[in-house]
């Protein structure tokens, strides 16, 4: 085992003796360990050993006896071999002999202006820049002394990617993308050869880059048309992508007519056949016996690991026994001055007696009212860890049951160095858990959960089928209902408490496809016992974001806090109803817009004040709290800006559950005003006050699970702002597809049930 200390260094280096692999030389971008020897300290001090070198391990790029190369490691205490260097960074020094690679490089980090200023004057400007001349840099038309010590740093910082910048100089990638990428492989050189001889490793690693991109950097840098690479490039591609939308398996015919749409017809059946053959033989892809069924194997083999995984809990030993549970129910009922249905006494029942149980339903049935009910009979000698996909979701745990939530993410204990702390090898020392908004939960992190989750321990699952499904890889929730291999408990029967309101009732009625509106009806009104659910019926798209802003205006005057008023629409970017126009204008509803503010974006530009509400849309799990401790923070955190460093362009945002967040200027393109943000957003979460969106313009999106999600992400009031055939349109179609999944079929062999799918 390794322990880190924070001593780093920098050196010239050259390869003394390889250690490990013993029986062949490391090509580029694997693990090895070597023996290096020191001929120049940059940085730090390493500690030289008595052979008089140094121990450096990590991903090498390939290594030649007589070959300077310059190293940047960490230094760590190996238990069994003593001090070692952990490689973080390594390249060849490129010599940028000639004026093409000077130019080349140079035009990367300068102005095109001043590139061509300092080639005019200088035959060798590399030189001046090694040497830090700032007087000779201040020779050249248009550079003064800060522009001079500007370009210095620039070179400074830039120097060691320079050979990644060359390279790929045809690959129409940025600068960051290129150093955020060497320093992912730790070497331009290793970054280099990887593209080069591949491409289409740009999809897996550069946002904004698909398939069209890379497919016209790769055949514009030599790669065949109908070449096996391009071929098989797509096949893991499309299988990606169809994995993507949830299906883990795809029938060869689709995939073969997507190859003649995107490849052409004219690709031949021998290079077809030898793509997938390797594919298969290198185990890439899966296929059934037939051959009319295939997968990435990583996907095949994740679900089956699920399955097993899930079989190994099931079949755990239950180490809870109580006898008097229906006694200890009605103390319970007494204490808190209301009775368990019939469903949920059943659903606790259930808890106690298996190990896996799903407890399933819609709005006010009392899902985690059963979990509370289960927690109060156990009593508090067991141990259970309440868990959830959002930050949001596992705070309503906590307010139920009283009991702390986390998010999967922190119950694991998952840094970004190490990964996760709780695994198949180290499993978290509970007595169960209870994991909420299954329906949410992809196959890749539900994975990591139940690995992490030992024999003998419970896992309690709630999930509700009506609302949108999981973005991601499978289709969990819906594959061990089916399956009938796991307990699945379904409570239908809304709470007395819950039947005085609307959001709960008429969310109800839209889970069955009843319509809550005639079809022409236009106007609006407040439905419920508890008045709660407020509708604005229009026959006019335009009048959407109208209607959105009208109601925000007045909740206002009624709410203490403007930001427990949440807005929420189907899209980000299409029509006026989209979260994007309407963030310009609550923004200007609630905040002073005359301040100085921060401007982010190009495209389409907004700006962030202290004190508006944001919304994080991509994980971040580097960034720091106020104290310098390492804080992660996910996709769909809501926050407030508390202070902007404007020179540094650094926001700090006040994150629910985390505190104060110090958010760095790379990560700001992820940051939205988050006045208005899309229903999948919300989903797993609820706010007190919300105003939806519904028209038209979101055609592809309207069905009845949004509308549901939508109405019942509310705790105490909800608006419904529609064009009335849209509503009605939505409430009419089930947007749930029928996903091609493993997972029920792997499940349903435990029951031995045999299907042919997953015969190999």
């Amino acid at each position: 085992m390794d322990t880190k200390t924070d001593k780093l260094i920098k050196c010239k280096v050259k390869l003394d003796k390889q250690l490990f692999p013993k029986d062949k030389m490391i090509n580029n971008g694997e693990f090895g360990i070597i023996a290096m020897q020191v001929l120049d300290t940059l940085e730090g001090e390493p500690q030289i050993n008595k052979w008089g070198n140094i121990i450096v391990k990590g991903n090498m790029i390939e290594l030649k006896d007589d070959e300077v190369y310059t190293i940047t490691a960490q230094e760590v205490n190996n238990d069994k071999f003593g001090l070692q260097y952990e490689l973080i960074f390594m390249f060849i020094d490129i010599k940028l002999n000639t004026k093409k690679d000077q130019f080349k490089f140079l035009n990367k980090i300068l102005t095109e202006k001043q590139c061509c200023n300092i080639f005019e004057k200088y035959d060798n400007p590399i030189e001046i820049l090694q040497t830090h001349d700032i007087e000779k840099l201040c020779k050249i038309k248009g550079i003064g002394v800060s522009n001079a010590t500007k370009i210095i740093d620039k070179y400074e910082q830039s120097k060691d990617y320079s050979a990644a910048y060359i390279e790929l100089d045809n690959y129409g990638l940025t600068n960051k993308t290129i150093e955020k990428l060497s320093d992912q492989y730790n070497s331009p050189n290793v970054l280099v050869q990887k593209i080069k001889k591949n491409p289409y490793i740009l999809i897996d690693e550069v946002d904004g880059i698909g398939w069209s991109k890379a497919d016209e950097i790769a055949l514009k840098n030599g790669m065949g048309e109908y070449s096996v690479a391009r071929t098989q490039a797509y096949i893991k591609y499309f299988l990606q992508e169809e994995a993507e939308e949830g299906n883990t398996w795809s029938y060869m015919d689709d995939l073969l007519d997507s190859i003649d749409n995107i490849i052409g017809y004219e690709l031949s059946q021998d290079t077809l056949i030898q793509s997938l053959k390797d594919l298969k033989e290198h185990k890439m892809i899966w296929t059934n016996k037939d051959q009319d069924i295939i997968a990435l194997m990583k996907n095949y083999k994740l679900e089956q690991n699920i399955a097993y995984e899930l079989k190994r809990l099931n079949e755990g030993n239950n180490n809870i026994h109580i006898k008097n549970w229906k006694e200890k129910i009605k103390d319970i009922e007494k204490q808190q001055g209301w009775e368990y249905t019939e469903e949920q006494k059943l659903g606790i029942q259930a808890m106690l007696e298996n190990q896996i149980v799903l407890i399933t339903g819609g709005g006010g049935v009392g899902k985690t009212s059963s979990v509370a009910g289960m927690l109060n009979i156990i009593g508090e000698d067991l141990c259970f860890a309440q868990t959830a996909l959002s930050g949001r979701a596992a705070c309503n745990l906590t307010e139920i049951t009283e009991q702390e939530g986390m998010t999967i993410h922190r119950l694991l204990g998952f840094n970004p160095e190490n990964g996760f702390i709780y695994n198949k090898k180290n499993q978290l020392n509970v007595d169960g858990v209870i994991l909420d908004e299954i329906s949410m939960i992809g196959g890749n992190i539900f994975y990591k959960l139940i690995q992490a989750i030992k024999t003998g321990s419970k896992l309690i699952m709630l999930g509700d089928t009506g609302q949108l499904e999981a973005i991601g890889i499978g289709n969990i929730m819906h594959d061990m209902i089916a399956s009938r291999y796991i307990k699945v408990v379904n409570l239908t029967k809304i709470h007395r408490q819950a039947q005085k309101s609307a959001i709960i009732t008429e969310s109800k009625k839209i889970r069955e496809s009843k319509q809550i509106i005639d079809k022409n009806f236009i106007g609006q009104e407040i439905r419920g016992e508890l008045q709660d659910l407020e509708l604005d019926i229009y026959d006019n798209r335009q009048q959407t974001h109208k209607a959105i802003i009208k109601h925000f205006k007045s909740l206002l005057s009624k709410v203490e806090n403007p930001f427990d008023i949440q807005v929420i629409v189907p899209t980000r970017q299409r029509g006026e109803s989209c979260t994007y126009y309407l963030n310009n204008l609550l923004q200007e509803i609630v905040m002073n817009t005359n301040k100085q503010g921060l401007t982010i974006g190009d495209k389409n530009p907004y700006t962030l004040f202290v004190g508006d509400k944001i919304i994080n849309n991509r994980n971040n799990y580097k960034t720091l709290n106020e104290f310098g401790l390492e804080t992660p923070i996910f996709n769909g955190d809501l926050g407030v800006i508390t202070d902007i460093d404007f020179n540094r362009q650094i926001i700090t945002v006040d994150f629910n559950t985390k505190g104060k967040i110090l958010i760095p200027k790379n990560h700001l393109l992820y940051i939205n005003l988050g006045y208005a943000i899309t229903t999948h957003k919300l989903q797993g979460s609820s706010s007190d006050y919300i105003i939806c969106g519904l028209d038209y313009s979101h055609y592809t999106l309207l069905n009845k699970e949004m509308v549901y999600t939508m109405l019942t992400r509310a705790k105490k009031y909800c608006v419904l702002c529609a064009e009335n055939k849209a509503l009605s349109y939505a409430i009419s179609r089930s947007g749930v597809k029928m996903k091609q999944t493993f997972l029920q079929h792997f499940l349903e062999q435990f029951n031995n049930i045999n299907k042919e799918i997953i015969a190999s």
